[in-house]
């Protein structure tokens, strides 16, 4: 028996040994000194004096302990050896706590929100920004919304629902690892084998399992029809389109910087190359200990695959023209009786507007006319089976759905768009650039404060009424 103890008591002066370094430091560099505000001497006064204290009394604690295991097995108190092992822990553990550096405590309270993020992000709501107008006019590009991911725990996806789901076309690895990669982070790195994650679509289910849908071409305007009845679709975008070319990013890609880091975006042996010289560079210099749990080696490692990172990110720096999923400008929903400035979904400018090089007119799109030259509008009768659904834009001549790709599998389906949270008439992923750009009118023509916080209904078409 009191071998066990003996062994318990060295585990605790072995955790107080390791955290000892962390806890001296913090007494010979954290003592208030005279050059600082009475406020702030205080302050630091006082905690000075309740980390001494609780040292003294972990020093004393475990005297007392040590003294008590040299007694002889029968004189042993078990019950006060217990309560004071697990007093000296919880000093321990408190003063480990109140000694970090503040860098430190920045880190694990950065990362601890960060994971925290993640879960909320990847379980309970994602958050989207809204890419293009294949829902318009109920999403506008440049919406951020939020998208409920418990909605179908305990209920299925109904008819009417706008749905956020996985890009049908992306191919999942076979590998767990890599699949999981994929499923929740989705940045790509060459140099590790890891994948790129797939893009998010926001449409509106049409077909649940067990319907029978069917495209048909009538009096010149493509309508659907649902177990052999005709769909009355308040939703659907009755807007013509405008061509537009908006310019996003700040530096073009021939800049030295922007060019140095596509090379590494595009390039296994320079991700790994950049991995291993940051890597190395840091475990030399050691600038600040960002992961000190991690150890030195580890954490230079996990710098050198930020840096990577960076790489990733900065092509959303990069100059670059708005273009929609087939590689054309962008359409947008446009109301013909009034100016680019004042329409009612996007603020427009002149030279954003995409113009026929021969008549001098902008290009547009019908919305209630099918596509000259696809037959994508009519098709036979579709069946739906368990665990498939069919889903279409709201804007159909500005959207690719379940007419180009099939039936979208239940299993990508992430969760029901349920609320705006706020809207910028802008393409750029970060609104921070757009405030950078335009600082003297971003709130009165870039923000849409019209559209904060608005619910996302869910109308069922007529066929589905009561």
């Amino acid at each position: 028996m009191k071998n066990q103890l003996l062994k318990k008591f060295l585990e605790l002066k072995k955790q107080y040994a390791e955290q000892n370094p962390a806890i001296e430091n913090y007494f010979s560099n954290e003592q208030p000194t005279s050059t600082e505000t009475q406020a702030t001497t205080h302050k630091s006064a006082q905690e000075y004096l309740q980390n001494t204290s609780l040292k003294k009394k972990l020093d004393t604690l475990i005297g007392q302990i040590e003294a008590e295991l040299n007694k002889a097995e029968s004189d042993i108190n078990y019950a006060s050896f217990t309560d004071k092992m697990k007093h000296a822990q919880t000093i321990l553990d408190e003063l480990h706590e109140k000694t970090k550096s503040t860098w430190k405590k920045v880190t694990d309270s950065f990362f601890f929100q960060l994971l925290l993020v993640f879960l909320l992000k990847s379980f309970v709501f994602g958050w989207y920004c809204v890419p293009t107008g294949s829902a318009e006019p109920n999403l506008l590009v440049g919406d951020r919304i939020l998208a409920n991911k418990m909605a179908y725990w305990f209920s299925p996806v109904k008819r009417g629902d706008l749905v956020v789901f996985d890009n049908p076309e992306i191919k999942y690895s076979n590998n767990w690892a890599k699949y999981l990669w994929q499923r929740f982070f989705g940045l790509k790195l060459r140099f590790l084998g890891l994948p790129e994650g797939p893009d998010n679509f926001v449409k509106r289910v049409i077909g649940i399992p067990g319907d029978i849908i069917e495209g048909r071409v009538e009096d010149g305007h493509p309508v659907i029809y649902r177990n052999g009845q005709k769909l009355t679709e308040s939703y659907v975008n009755t807007y013509p389109l405008i061509a537009v070319q908006k310019m996003n990013g700040f530096f073009p890609a021939s800049n030295p910087v922007m060019s140095f880091f596509a090379k590494i975006r595009n390039s296994t042996a320079l991700q790994a190359i950049t991995v291993v010289s940051v890597a190395g560079l840091w475990y030399l210099i050691n600038p600040v200990d960002i992961f000190p749990d991690l150890g030195l080696e580890l954490t230079s490692i996990a710098v050198g695959c930020m840096a990577v990172a960076t790489s990733h990110l900065m092509r959303y720096l990069e100059i670059r023209k708005s273009e929609n999923c087939d590689g054309h400008p962008s359409f947008y929903s446009y109301d013909p009786e009034k100016s680019y400035a004042d329409q009612p979904f996007y603020k427009l400018e002149a030279k954003e507007v995409v113009k026929n090089p021969f008549s001098g007119k902008p290009f547009f799109r019908k919305a209630g006319e099918p596509e000259l030259g696809s037959n994508s509008d009519s098709f036979m009768q579709i069946r739906i089976p368990q665990g498939k659904y069919w889903c279409q834009g709201d804007s159909r001549r500005n959207s690719r759905d379940c007419r180009t790709w099939g039936m979208i599998d239940g299993s990508l389906i992430r969760g029901k768009a349920s609320v705006i949270v706020y809207s910028i008439n802008s393409e750029e992923v970060w609104w921070l650039f757009d405030i950078l750009k335009n600082p003297l009118t971003f709130w009165s023509k870039r923000f849409r404060p019209e559209r904060s916080f608005t619910i996302l209904r869910n109308p069922l078409p007529a066929a589905e009424q009561i």
